[in-house]
């Protein structure tokens, strides 16, 4: 009877020495070796099973450089016994609109198993730091801080009077927008546009008008008593001018405009016989420009005659 129990006890120990000496071996269920999230929060999970005691870690992969362990994903729990394990997998928002990868490690023993955690970038954003700006009417430049969550970025609807420093890149940078000086009274508009991909932001630069400018073809004019008519070339800068200090006898057609044009001055038959005058204004903003209109008296002759 003492041998029979000998030799159950020699069977337990070498059973129990086989149990032991089992090499380790971990079986994962992650297919092709990478595990996918979206760029949003969230938590994966895989299984495994392995017959010893097993830790987990995260490492920083690649071209994706993470200050080691990658700080945007963890694992839970981080180590546990033999048997088969559901290992949560958590990812952080990506704010990023590059992907980024992340590698998980379990050992078991002397042995251990990775595997890629991926995770989509998010959509591009594009941020400028001012929505518009408004410009005096000389020559200058304006700046415009423009900056991408990684995406590139690009910039169109650049008028023809203006440059820009940078037309896009990859980098959050400085514009700077080099304008030229506005001749015209009428402000005028640059809508840049910021793009990045789908995303979009529009700067609005608006320049001031300049100072109104006017000027007249002639500054005098003498004309016969007899009922008669002559033209006045107006010139401005696109400025709005009116015409003053018209007489009874004298019609101006047209008496008030914008921009430049020819104005017909309409003169009535002087009557007495004494020449009568008019100083006609014309006015555009403070820019001011005057004719004198003189018409003979009865019988008086421009060319030498009878006055």
């Amino acid at each position: 009877m003492r041998n029979k129990y000998l030799f159950f006890f020699f069977i337990i120990l070498i059973s129990y020495g086989c149990a032991k000496d089992e090499a380790p071996k971990i079986d994962l269920n992650v297919t092709g070796g990478q595990v996918d999230g979206q760029y949003q929060s969230s938590t994966q999970t895989i299984t495994f099973t392995t017959n010893k005691s097993w830790t987990a870690t995260v490492t920083s992969s690649g071209a994706w450089v993470d200050t080691p362990p990658a700080p945007w994903a963890s694992v839970s729990p981080t180590s546990g016994k033999a048997g088969t394990i559901t290992l949560n997998l958590n990812m952080q928002a990506n704010p990023s609109y590059q992907d980024r990868e992340a590698l998980v490690t379990i050992t078991a023993g002397t042995v251990s198993s990775t595997f890629t955690l991926r995770q989509d970038g998010a959509p591009p954003t594009v941020i400028i730091d001012k929505t518009m700006q408004n410009v005096g009417y000389e020559a200058g430049s304006a700046t415009v801080a423009v900056s991408t969550n990684g995406a590139p970025w690009s910039l169109t609807g650049l008028p023809s009077w203006m440059t820009a420093s940078s037309a896009g890149a990859y980098i959050a940078t400085n514009v700077t927008f080099t304008y030229q000086a506005n001749l015209l009274a009428i402000a005028r508009v640059a809508n840049v546009v910021f793009t990045s991909l789908t995303a979009t932001k529009t700067h609005v630069i608006t320049q001031a008008a300049a100072p109104a400018t006017i000027s007249i073809d002639q500054s005098a004019k003498t004309v016969e008593s007899v009922s008669g008519s002559f033209s006045v070339a107006v010139t401005t800068n696109s400025a709005t001018w009116k015409a003053t200090g018209v007489p009874a006898w004298v019609t101006l057609t047209p008496s008030e405009s914008t921009g430049s044009g020819n104005v017909v001055v309409n003169y009535t038959q002087n009557t007495t016989n004494t020449p009568r005058e008019a100083t006609i204004t014309f006015t555009a903003g403070s820019a001011v420009k005057t004719l004198t209109l003189t018409q003979l008296r009865t019988g008086g002759y421009i060319d030498g005659g009878n006055l």
